[in-house]
C-alpha cells in the first residue's frame, strides 16, 4: 500500500533528499513550504507521515507540532535533524515526537521508519473500526444450541471453508443473523483484522456507496478508502443485502467478481483481502427470478446459505440464552440478579416473540434492572408476557423438563467438543467447574 509524505521546509532541499532516498519504496512525496500551507494539503487528502526539520518554527514562532497535531487521528509526525542525533532526539521527546531521522538520509533508515508509521498506522485503522464496532454492539452472547434447529445451525458453522469465498446467512430481522457472522469471523483464526458491521437497510444510496467503496471528498482524520478495504485482514458483515440499490448490486458484484476495489486515496487497484459475510431476510433467488434481484450478484455468494429459525421455532434455547443474558445484564448494570423465577421463565418460553432474539435482549435488559431481588420475576415482565394465552387449556411448554433437556443437551455438546475435558467444557458452559460435575451426575451423563 502507498504512502504519502508531507514535507515542510521553506526551501526544496529536504523533499529531493527525501525523495532521492525513496526511489525504491512506494512512497508519495509531497513538498510545502509553510504549516499554513500544510495545513491545506492534510484538509485535501489523507497523509501518513509529515517530516519537517526539528529547527523550524511553526505560525507566528510557535512550535510547530502542537498547530499540526490538532486534529483527531491525525498523522504521524517526524522531526530530520542535522548534526547531533542524540540531542535531536532529546529535543523530540520534549515536544511530543517519538520519531526522529539524521541528515543526510538514508535510505534504509527512512525505509524503518515508514514500515513503522504504516504499522501504527494500521494499528491505529483497526483501533476505529473495532471501537465502532464495540458502540454498534449490545453484547457479546454466545451462540445458543439446545434445539435442533440452532443444532443445525452450528453444523452448518463446522462444515463453512474459511477463505475469501463470500457467506450468506439468512434469517428474520432480530433471529442472532450477528452471532452466526461473529462465529464465522472467530472460524478464521489466521485473519487477525476486525469485525465490522454495515448495515445497508434504511440507507441513502450515495452515503452507503461511500461507505463501502469509499470516498474522495472524506472528513479530515479519515482515510476515505471506504470498509472493503479498510477491513483488510479481518471480516465485513453486510447486515440487509437484500435491501442494496440495483446499481450498488451490479457494483458489488464485479468486485466480488474481480476480487479487486478501487483505492480513493491512490487511485490504484487492490486486492480484496476481506471475509464478507452478507445477511438478508428475503429469498434472493426468488427475487432474481423476479428481475428484482442482480443476478450476477447471487451467483457471487454461498449457494448454501446458513439458515438461522426464529426464536419462536427454537423454544428449546430460551431457558439457555434468558440465563446467560441475565448474567450479562446483571454485570452490566452492577446488579446482583441471579436467575429468573420459573413462573417468570415460564412466560418466557411461552411468548412467540415477534422481534425475535433482540426482543428478548431487550426485555431481559428491562427486567434486569427493574428487578428488586436476586431473581427476575412476573411483575418485572412486560404485559404481554404476562398474559398467559393457554390458560384453562393445559400449559405445552412444561418449564422444569424443558429446561433439564436444554441444559442436558448443552453440558453433552461442550463435553463432545471438548473431548471430554470438563475443566474446558466448564468453562464454555460458564458455570464452575463443581457445577458441572453435579449436572453431569444429576442428568446421568455417561458420554
Amino acid at each position: 500500500m502507498n504512502q504519502t509524505l508531507l514535507v515542510i521546509d521553506p526551501q526544496a532541499d529536504l523533499a529531493r533528499e527525501i525523495s532521492a532516498a525513496t526511489r525504491t519504496e512506494s512512497l508519495n512525496v509531497l513538498h510545502v513550504t509553510s504549516v499554513a500551507a500544510a495545513q491545506a494539503e492534510l484538509r485535501r487528502l489523507p497523509v501518513d507521515l509529515i517530516l519537517c526539520s526539528n529547527q523550524m518554527a511553526g505560525e507566528e514562532g510557535f512550535d510547530i507540532v502542537p498547530q499540526l497535531r490538532r486534529r483527531r487521528d491525525g498523522p504521524e509526525f517526524a522531526l530530520v535533524v542535522d548534526g547531533d542525533l542524540a540531542k535531536g532526539a532529546r529535543d523530540a521527546i520534549a515536544r511530543g515526537v517519538s520519531e526522529v531521522i539524521q541528515r543526510p538520509i538514508c535510505p534504509g533508515a527512512l525505509q524503518l521508519l515508514t514500515q513503522r508509521v504504516r504499522d501504527r498506522n494500521h494499528a491505529k485503522r483497526v483501533n476505529r473500526l473495532m471501537t465502532r464496532e464495540f458502540r454498534n454492539t449490545v453484547g457479546e452472547h454466545p451462540i445458543v444450541a439446545a434445539s435442533p434447529s440452532m443444532i443445525a445451525v452450528l453444523e452448518a458453522l463446522e462444515r463453512s471453508q474459511p477463505g475469501n469465498a463470500p457467506k450468506l446467512i439468512r434469517g428474520e430481522p432480530g433471529s442472532g443473523r450477528s452471532g452466526v457472522a461473529r462465529a464465522l469471523y472467530a472460524q478464521g483464526v489466521e485473519r487477525p483484522g476486525p469485525f465490522v458491521s454495515l448495515c445497508c437497510s434504511a440507507r441513502e444510496e450515495a452515503e452507503l456507496e461511500a461507505e463501502l467503496f469509499g470516498s474522495t471528498s472524506s472528513r479530515p482524520g479519515e482515510s476515505g478508502e471506504g470498509l472493503l478495504l479498510e477491513a483488510s485482514g479481518g471480516t465485513l458483515y453486510m447486515e440487509e443485502v437484500g435491501d442494496l440499490s440495483p446499481r450498488l448490486q451490479a457494483r458489488l458484484a464485479s468486485v466480488l467478481e474481480a476480487q479487486e476495489t478501487l483505492s480513493t486515496a491512490t487511485g490504484d487497484t487492490r486486492e480484496l483481502a476481506v471475509q464478507i459475510v452478507v445477511s438478508t431476510h428475503r429469498d434472493l433467488v426468488r427475487e432474481a427470478k423476479s428481475g428484482r434481484y442482480d443476478e450476477a450478484l447471487i451467483n457471487q455468494l454461498d449457494p448454501q446459505p446458513i439458515l438461522v429459525p426464529p426464536l419462536r421455532e427454537r423454544r428449546e434455547d430460551i431457558p439457555l440464552l434468558a440465563d446467560a443474558l441475565v448474567r450479562h445484564f446483571s454485570r452490566r448494570y452492577g446488579r446482583r440478579v441471579l436467575g429468573i423465577s420459573d413462573a417468570a421463565l415460564e412466560a418466557l418460553t411461552r411468548y412467540s416473540w415477534p422481534g425475535n432474539l433482540h426482543e428478548l435482549e431487550c426485555t431481559l435488559e428491562e427486567a434486569t434492572r427493574l428487578a428488586d431481588g436476586d431473581k427476575i420475576d412476573l411483575p418485572e415482565l412486560p404485559d404481554a408476557l404476562q398474559q398467559d394465552p393457554n390458560s384453562g387449556t393445559g400449559k405445552p411448554w412444561a418449564l422444569r423438563p424443558a429446561r433439564r433437556r436444554a441444559e442436558s443437551a448443552a453440558v453433552r455438546r461442550a463435553l463432545r467438543s471438548t473431548g471430554g475435558n470438563r475443566t474446558h467444557a466448564a468453562r464454555i458452559l460458564g458455570i464452575s467447574q463443581r457445577a458441572l460435575l453435579y449436572k453431569i451426575k444429576d442428568y446421568d451423563i455417561r458420554d
